[in-house]
């Protein structure tokens, strides 16, 4: 006994391979198109990755022409105490380039801030010294090295000594 296929089955069967055909044609072109978008991600996560480089180079130049003056200004100076003797000068020259660097860092938002005679702060004072002082508790008394802010933000703390007040620290004053 054979099974013959109902009419129209063959029909059926053809329609099916015709749909998986065109499934299997959709799936490929769906990879063709995805390794396409990811070629093109790459490429533009490597074209920003090289943007981003480039911006940041271009600001290293930036400051370093910022400073060259002062560093040309130093020269200078340099070579007319060594040529003439002429320490008044040097000095003066000196507070000259004091004063460029101070316009360079105020372009730039940074600015000192005081720390002697405040109270020690943390996020503003780094304390490298503890000593017995006339000062209240927690006072700086010395100022080592100047803290700076940049555009209001702590870019270095101050480092500072610190008193521990009249009796040295002693809980009993």
């Amino acid at each position: 006994m054979t099974v013959r296929p109902s009419e129209g089955c063959g029909e059926d069967i053809q329609a099916l391979r015709d749909a998986l055909a065109e499934r299997e044609e959709e799936i490929r072109e769906l990879r063709r198109r995805l390794l396409e978008l990811q070629a093109e991600f790459d490429n533009y996560r490597k074209r920003i990755e090289r943007e981003r480089n480039a911006l940041a180079e271009e600001e290293q130049d930036r400051v370093i022409r910022d400073f060259l003056p002062v560093y040309d200004s130093l020269e200078r100076a340099l070579e007319t105490l060594e040529r003439d003797g002429n320490a008044e000068g040097f000095v003066e020259g000196i507070r000259g380039i004091l004063s460029q660097f101070r316009e360079i860092l105020a372009r730039k938002g940074c600015e000192p801030f005081p720390a002697l005679g405040r109270p020690f702060d943390p996020a503003y004072h780094e304390a490298v010294m503890v000593q017995a002082a006339e000062a209240e508790k927690n006072t700086v008394i010395a100022e080592l090295e100047r803290g700076w802010l940049r555009n209001g933000k702590v870019l270095r703390p101050a480092k500072v000594v610190v008193s521990l007040g009249p009796k040295g620290g002693d809980s009993d004053g």
